[in-house]
């Protein structure tokens, strides 16, 4: 056994349960997440490897490559990503979501004119690109952007609480992107739930402009949050919460039974 393997063995030995499906399942596979295709020149942060059971690793992969290929698009001159490791995100975007293939790479018209040229209402899924381009996120990847938020918040679980969160308590996940931060404003609630910072690194050099996050625990509510950023892409907020709550512990008050990160049949 290759010091690889070993290293496999003794993590799972450590961690045997899967921590995405609410312990239903024995872990089997070591999954990154965010995924190292988020992050340039090998510069995933440490300490973001979770036990995982074959399907959770696997089905989560349409999510992360689209939500990969998301990160990317920084406003950042010159780009830190490599030729490489952009095409390579591109390619996995045009085979699985053409249709926001199509809206990114058939260019854009600058926003402070589209919308009042058309007289359509502006979409709220949508991103500022370097020059002020608009790019719509399509309402049928809107569940797949979910999925991965939600699987990263269930990751960041049990990092920080160190238990599986069960498969019988409920989420909520908001998603937002660059251009609802900048033209709106989260609610001030929210930067109170989540005190708590973390320094992601890998080795000496700091990773927080790719990704960052802030987390904080409720425990009389049984409540487990965090707020995550790509860069200046996009992010969300994710709440997990053991029983569906019965007072108002965020500004929403929808929660959804968490049911797995199977995203796709």
């Amino acid at each position: 056994m290759g010091v690889a393997a070993r290293r496999k063995r003794a993590f799972l030995d450590k961690n045997p349960t899967c921590c995405f499906c609410g312990g239903e399942r024995p872990a089997s596979t070591q999954d990154h997440v965010p995924a190292r295709a988020f992050f340039p020149n090998r510069t995933w942060p440490e300490g973001f490897v979770f036990p995982a059971c074959d399907a959770c690793n696997s089905s989560s992969r349409d999510a992360e490559n689209l939500c990969a290929m998301m990160a990317k698009v920084i406003r950042i001159e010159p780009s830190p990503y490599s030729k490489e490791e952009f095409e390579k995100a591109v390619l996995a975007m045009k085979r699985g979501f053409p249709s926001l293939f199509g809206a990114i790479s058939g260019g854009g018209e600058a926003a402070s004119g589209y919308y009042a040229r058309t007289g359509e209402p502006e979409p709220t899924s949508e991103f500022y690109l370097p020059e002020s381009t608009v790019v719509t996120v399509p309402e049928d990847v809107h569940p797949l952007v979910e999925a991965f938020f939600l699987k990263l918040g269930l990751g960041l679980h049990y990092k920080h609480v160190g238990s599986v969160f069960p498969a019988s308590g409920h989420y909520l996940v908001y998603w937002f992107t660059n251009k609802t931060l900048i033209e709106q404003s989260l609610p001030p609630a929210i930067g109170a739930l989540f005190p708590n910072a973390e320094e992601l690194k890998r080795g000496s050099t700091g990773v927080e402009h790719f990704f960052d996050y802030r987390w904080g625990e409720n425990s009389p509510e049984g409540l487990f949050g965090s707020i995550v950023v790509f860069g200046d892409s996009f992010g969300a907020v994710v709440a997990l919460v053991r029983s569906k709550p019965k007072s108002k512990v965020l500004p929403w008050t929808e929660f959804a039974p968490v049911t797995g990160v199977a995203v796709t049949e």
